[in-house]
């Protein structure tokens, strides 16, 4: 359901040619990230089921904890080249 929600959201806010400028390496990292989230979900799903959600929970936010600690870990990554509006969306706003 995510993925169908997200393409529906992306397809409708898209620019005429925005996906054909996606790179073959943009989308592998699609891909896998509509993969891994997929998995995530089941395995949450599961978890909850056989353990008690104050147990299962936790363990789910730590992820978050996981994430920022794995980007820390990654000198060339950045949030501001994610948050940073492109040159054609700084266009449109104007």
């Amino acid at each position: 359901m995510v993925v169908v929600f997200t393409w529906l959201l992306a397809y409708l806010a898209r620019q005429p040619t925005s996906f054909q400028a996606l790179s073959k390496k943009t989308w592998i990292f699609l891909v896998l990230s509509g993969l891994g989230t997929g998995l995530s979900w089941l395995c949450y799903s599961h978890a909850l089921q056989i353990g008690p959600a104050s147990r299962v929970a936790p363990l789910d936010k730590l992820s978050v904890a996981i994430v920022i600690g794995t980007n820390a870990s990654c000198p060339d990554a950045t949030l501001s080249a994610v948050l940073s509006p492109t040159p054609a969306q700084k266009e449109s706003s104007q």
